[in-house]
Parts: structure tokens; C-alpha cells; sequence
């Protein structure tokens, strides 16, 4: 972790016995606003004493808990914190709101449904895969930031999951357009009540990637510790046998040629998959098997 004189800064914390975040500053107000923090699934513990990974200096930082935070969500929210302290210059204290707002209930219970629900559309394709012989999932991304899900040998595949009263789904630029081999399935099911949830999945695809076993750990973990998430997990339940899963046609994706990017951050597109002819998932397997 390198250090910016007179900068605050933000890391995330997981060692043996402290999970959360850690923040640097030298602000007596906002290490004061900090200590204050004691909301759901997020509060102030105390000093966090560590040793500089660059100078091997001895440093003290203020440890923000996060509990039953899964360590995606967590590395997300450390990464947006990061963002808006370099690129809009902002000081700790004035995204203290900001972190606290994003743990609401309403927020967070949205933010864990939305993942719940893409993670369905990759356990779907990836057991649906499986079923014809293919172990993709030992080709998962190795990191949630990742920008594709599955990456044969600079052949990349990107899973968007949809459900069959949206026929939607939703894509970024850069998924578009980073990788001219590339393509993106639509994984497309419909939740139905007392069938198959994440964690029956999870065991279908019997998967032994470290990767995938950890995200079901820590869903587990959300699972047996809080209610309020158990219920979501409950209330999202599928048919494995009336879901689908196909190529979406290159052309149905939008060519957008950026000339100024200007201060541009991100860009999506919202896609109407209705009209697709919906290539079999089989193209995959003969194009991944001259990659590899």
C-alpha cells in the first residue's frame, strides 16, 4: 500500500482477527465522525495498528467493521470509496454518508438481491455446460473485478443473466468492445416459488474451483447470520429444468464509436434480447476447443 503524503486513504482490512476496512487520515474531525459510525452491518471498533508494506513504517489507521459482508461486496465498496477520493477529490469525511446511505436496509437487501441473481445466471450456465460434458467452471475469473466471466485463452465469455419477464439485459461499453473474441449468453430463467435456490445450485455444479467455493461460503455465512438476507435467499428460487441458455447474435449489441471520452467513467446499455434467435451454447464447446 503506498502512501500519499497529507492524502487520506482507504484498504481494505482481512487478517485473522479483523474484517472490514481501514482508514487513513490525519483529520481530528473526521477520524471523530468516523468513531461515531454505528449503523446495520457497519460501525467504528477501534485502532488499527499495521506495518507499511512500502517503507515498513508503523501505522495506525481508524478499522471500520463490516459485519457478514461478503468479500466481493466489500472489495466493491473499498473500490468505489477509493474512486471517489482519487478522481472527484473528495476527503473521507465527506463520503462518510455515502457508505452509511449504501447500508440501509433497502439498499443493501437490493444490492445482495442483484447479485444473488447474476450469480444464478452463471450456476446455470455453468451446470447446463457441465451437463454436456464441459467443466467451464474451471475457467472462472479469478477476480470479481474481472471483465469477463470466463476467459479460455484470450477467448472470453460473458454470462448476463435475465429473467423471462424482462427479456433484458444490461451490458457495459467496455464488455462491448474490449474484446473482439468474445461472446456474451444470456442465461434466462424465472423465479418460481419453493424450487431451487443458489445454494442447491452450488451443489449441482459440484464445483471444486476455489474461487466458486468461497463465494458459496460466504453466501453461507450471509445465510445463517442474518434473517433479513435468508429471506431474500429463500424468495429467490428457479426451475433448473425450465431455464435456457444462448448465444446472443453479435449484432444485437450496440457499436458506438467513442471520439471524445472526456471525462467519462462508465457506460451501459440496456438490451431487448426478444428478438434473438438464440444460438445454442454448443458453438461455445467447438470454439473453446481449438483455444485450448
Amino acid at each position: 500500500m503506498q502512501r500519499k503524503e497529507n492524502k487520506e486513504e482507504v484498504f481494505l482490512i482481512d487478517d485473522e482477527n479483523n474484517y472490514g476496512i481501514g482508514v487513513l487520515t490525519q483529520s481530528p474531525i473526521t477520524i471523530q465522525n468516523i468513531r461515531k459510525i454505528n449503523q446495520t452491518y457497519i460501525r467504528y471498533v477501534d485502532k488499527y495498528n499495521f506495518v507499511s508494506d512500502e517503507t515498513g513504517e508503523e501505522r495506525i489507521a481508524e478499522f471500520i467493521c463490516f459485519e457478514n459482508m461478503p468479500k466481493n461486496i466489500l472489495e466493491s465498496i473499498v473500490s468505489e470509496i477509493k474512486n471517489k477520493l482519487e478522481n472527484n477529490n473528495d476527503k473521507v469525511d465527506n463520503i462518510l454518508n455515502f457508505i452509511i446511505n449504501l447500508f440501509s436496509r433497502h439498499k443493501f437487501n437490493k444490492k445482495i438481491r442483484k447479485q444473488i441473481m447474476g450469480d444464478i445466471g452463471e450456476l446455470i450456465f455453468m451446470i447446463k455446460m457441465k451437463e454436456k460434458g464441459f467443466e467451464v467452471d474451471k475457467y472462472y475469473r479469478k477476480k470479481e473485478e474481472s471483465l469477463y466471466d470466463f476467459n479460455f485463452k484470450d477467448f472470453y465469455v460473458e454470462i448476463k443473466s435475465s429473467t423471462k419477464f424482462l427479456n433484458e439485459i444490461t451490458i457495459t461499453e467496455r464488455q462491448v468492445s474490449e474484446a473482439d473474441n468474445k461472446v456474451v449468453v444470456v442465461s434466462r430463467y424465472q423465479m418460481l416459488e419453493d424450487k431451487q435456490n443458489i445454494f442447491k445450485l452450488f451443489e449441482i455444479l459440484n464445483s471444486s474451483n476455489p474461487i466458486i467455493l468461497e463465494k458459496r461460503n460466504q453466501y453461507k455465512f450471509l445465510y445463517e447470520s442474518d434473517e433479513k438476507a435468508k429471506k431474500i435467499f429463500d424468495d429467490l428460487t428457479v426451475d433448473l429444468d425450465n431455464t435456457e441458455c444462448f448465444v446472443l447474435e453479435e449484432h444485437l449489441l450496440p457499436k458506438i464509436k467513442i471520439i471524445h471520452n472526456g471525462g467519462l467513467k462508465e457506460l451501459g446499455y440496456k438490451i431487448d434480447i426478444s428478438s434473438s434467435q438464440k444460438i445454442n451454447i454448443d458453438t461455445i464447446i467447438s470454439k473453446v476447443n481449438k483455444m485450448i
